[in-house]
């Protein structure tokens, strides 16, 4: 039947029960023809649901009937469904959310005992569990059934009573496979009873009970008896299509044996009919032998006559044999003694085969040991200089950390060293600086020096004149003593392993008698007071005539403001004698080396006097350097090496340019006034700075 004979059928049959039929349906059956019918949320009236029951009762081409949500209620469902029972062509039936109760379950019931099509129904969102009677029948329409294989049964209601009627149901039922009971009420009890029915039901794979308030552990079980079934069905599937497979394999084969059959058949018959054709043939060919056979009777006779002769010729032949056996006997005598001499000789060659393989195997596994001993020692110098190169590899770091050190400490020291440089510079030109105040200073000083000298050398000239005129009571006090007068004009300077210290002595309670006295060389007449003695302390006795015999390098003892001080001539830069010079000098000041104070630096230059020095109390002894304890040093002066040798007394620039003319007999020559020259009391003073 056509899209559109559906449609009038419906139509008609809706006319027959006193009802218009529904567009929608009608829009649905004409398009839906041979496919399937939706009618999901189309409100279906009681007389559609009559009018379409009684349509789909015979071979409706719809193999799927979607009814979801179409209200029907009891009534509407049990016409539907009434007209089912006899349908052979829906494969799937929805029934969601039509509000089925006991009814609808009774004839939900009556349908799965009767209809033999149906293999997918969803019953979701009805409240089939709340009528026990009702879902009872449903559970053994279901029980009954042998072609559905799924089944919802989501948010029915069912509790623990319902879930076990269909435990019951689903022991009875071989077909179902898939059943969803969740949100529903099934509880402890309800699961307990599903899972125990699971042992006799071997076809359902999937059981959905999640929202049921089932433990657990029963789920699991349900979870695993599913999996049981699977695998079950899983194995029954692929033996039944084995099965298949082999029933089909089996019937062509029996085809095959079938037509060899016929085609031996086939094959005797013309078997047969060719040996009668041939048994014929044979006949004729049996005369034809025969013929021959007479003509071959006398070809043997011939034949006969020739194998006698052939016999005469074998037994000559087997006399020849018997010959060559016993020459061939002979020869294997013969050939048995070589092959024993050669076994023989194969024997002794396998002993030394055998000697030589052990030497060579003694001598293999000495080389062997030998090769391994050399591998222990190729190893071991193999590490030896794998460590060699690691210290090499670790020097030549070092070499670069200690090369990139040095540069560093390179660079640092040339930045110190321009730095000492610089501050070397300043400290220079600081020192020029003061080495240029000192020279203008001892300039000044020079020349007011000068001018004191020259107006000290004038009262000195008075005073030689007085001392001229006692030269002669000197004389004469120094022969009562046992002395021996000074001459000469040369005092002498001590030796070197000399002692070149004295001991100046000072009288407490003396009095000078003039101001000073200065022996230049010559026997020159001392003060009553002055103390001259040899090396002694001076006690106000006469002094000896200061002459070159004195011990001591120079002493004198001297009271007063002023002392005088008495020296030998000393020996200048060059080493050479210099005039005797005498000049004033500090208290107790002596020259720790036999040279006077103020001694000159040029070869044979007289020294310098030595200037007046204020009074400096007691006298004090003048012992290693020539001072004494209390002794002070002017602030200007500075304490030097003298050009002529160590250990001289040092004196003022005042002292150094004051030297006298005084003390010198007539008939001598007179010294020079000698100024120390610049250049050199520059030096000094660039050395104090």
């Amino acid at each position: 039947m056509e899209a559109g004979g559906w449609a009038a059928a419906y139509a008609r049959l809706c006319r027959e029960g006193g009802a218009e039929p529904q567009q929608s349906v009608v829009q649905q059956l004409r398009a839906r023809a041979g496919a399937g019918l939706d009618l999901a949320a189309r409100s279906l009236s009681r007389d559609t649901c009559g009018a379409l029951g009684r349509l789909l009762r015979d071979a409706a081409p719809f193999p799927a009937l979607a009814l979801a949500d179409c209200m029907l209620g009891d009534d509407g469902a049990k016409l539907l469904l009434h007209g089912l029972c006899s349908n052979t062509t829906v494969k799937s039936l929805d029934l969601k959310g039509n509000n089925l109760q006991a009814v609808g379950a009774e004839a939900l019931g009556k349908l799965l005992q009767q209809n033999k099509s149906i293999q997918s129904l969803v019953l979701e969102w009805n409240s089939l569990g709340v009528w026990e009677e009702g879902f009872s029948l449903f559970c053994q329409g279901l029980s009954a059934n042998r072609s559905l294989q799924r089944l919802d049964l989501r948010n029915n209601q069912i509790n623990h009573e319902g879930a076990g009627e269909l435990a019951a149901a689903l022991k009875g039922n071989s077909s179902l496979q898939e059943l969803d009971l969740r949100w529903n009420n099934v509880g402890l009890l309800g699961g307990r009873a599903l899972l125990n029915c699971l042992h006799s039901n071997r076809t359902l794979r999937r059981l959905e009970l999640a929202g049921n308030n089932v433990p657990s552990d029963i789920l699991k079980a349900v979870e695993q008896a599913m999996d049981h079934n699977q695998d079950r069905q899983s194995i029954l599937a692929e033996n039944q299509s084995r099965t298949h497979v082999l029933s089909k394999e089996v019937l062509s084969l029996k085809e095959e044996k079938a037509k060899q059959f016929l085609n031996l058949m086939d094959t005797i018959d013309r078997q047969r009919e060719e040996i009668t054709r041939s048994s014929r043939q044979s006949s004729a060919r049996v005369g034809q032998l025969q013929e021959a056979l007479a003509e071959r009777h006398s070809i043997v006779n011939s034949l006969k006559a020739k194998l006698q002769m052939a016999e005469a010729a074998l037994a000559l032949s087997e006399q020849k044999v018997h010959d060559l056996g016993e020459l061939l006997s002979t020869a294997k005598q013969e050939q048995a003694t070589m092959a024993e001499r050669q076994a023989k000789d194969l024997q002794q060659q396998k002993q030394e085969a055998a000697d030589r393989e052990m030497k060579l195997l003694r001598d293999l596994s000495a080389a062997n040991e030998k090769n391994l001993l050399l591998r222990n020692q190729v190893d071991e110098l193999e590490r030896r200089g794998k460590a060699q190169q690691d210290q090499l590899f670790q020097l030549k770091q070092d070499l670069t950390t200690t090369v990139a050190d040095l540069r560093l400490r390179a660079v640092q020291a040339e930045e110190r060293l321009d730095m000492e440089k610089r501050r070397f510079k300043q400290g220079l030109d600081d020192v020029e600086s003061l080495r240029q105040k000192e020279v203008d200073h001892m300039t000044q000083h020079m020349e007011a020096s000068e001018r004191s000298m020259q107006e000290r050398m004038q009262r000195l000239e008075a005073v030689r004149i007085g001392l001229e005129e006692t030269g002669a009571e000197s004389g004469q006090s120094c022969s009562a003593c046992g002395t021996r007068p000074g001459g000469g004009g040369v005092n002498q300077s001590p030796e070197p392993g000399q002692a070149g210290g004295a001991t100046a002595a000072g009288a407490p309670g003396g009095e000078a008698t003039a101001d000073d006295a200065v022996t230049r060389g010559g026997p020159g007449p001392l003060l009553a007071a002055e103390a001259g003695s040899r090396g002694g302390a001076g006690q106000g006795q006469p002094a000896e005539p200061a002459g070159g015999e004195s011990s001591a390098a120079g002493g004198g003892a001297a009271a007063g403001p002023e002392q005088q001080g008495a020296g030998e001539g000393g020996r200048g830069e060059q080493g050479t004698r210099g005039a005797a010079g005498a000049g004033w000098a500090p208290a107790g000041r002596a020259d720790s080396s036999g040279r006077a104070a103020g001694e000159n630096c040029s070869p044979g230059a007289a020294d310098e006097s030595a200037v007046q020095q204020p009074p400096r109390g007691p006298a004090g002894q003048g012992g290693g350097d020539g001072r004494s304890p209390g002794e002070a040093t002017d602030q200007g002066s500075r304490d030097l090496p003298d050009e002529g040798g160590g250990g001289t007394a040092r004196q003022l620039p005042s002292e150094r340019h004051s030297g006298l003319r005084a003390g010198v007999p007539a008939g001598h020559p007179q010294p020079q006034e000698v100024t120390r020259p610049r250049h050199l009391s520059l030096r000094r003073c660039y050395r104090t700075g």
